[in-house]
């Protein structure tokens, strides 16, 4: 989509998306062109059509994952060891 124009704003999007539909762009050569494919909920990109865990409409797509607790409790400890090895220095 990056090759059409898109950039990180609604209307270069927008725009994109028309561009590969007047192209009839088919990324997995299944015969429906993308376009048709992420309307009805189906992956473009080929493989499974639809999310295996029956997720309902896009969040974060098929094969990815929100962040873990972990990665949080992670940033903090590590800025508190930031902090006292500072307050030790000063």
């Amino acid at each position: 989509m990056m090759d059409r124009g898109m950039t990180t704003d609604m209307a270069s999007l927008s725009m994109a998306l028309d561009m590969m539909a007047a192209d009839g762009v088919d990324s997995d050569g299944d015969g429906i062109i993308d376009t048709e494919e992420l309307a009805l909920g189906m992956n473009p990109n080929g493989g499974a059509d639809y999310c295996a865990d029956g997720q309902v409409g896009p969040s974060y797509g098929c094969l990815s994952s929100a962040a873990t607790a972990r990665g949080g409790f992670l940033a903090a400890l590590l800025s508190l060891g930031a902090m006292l090895a500072r307050r030790r220095r000063g």
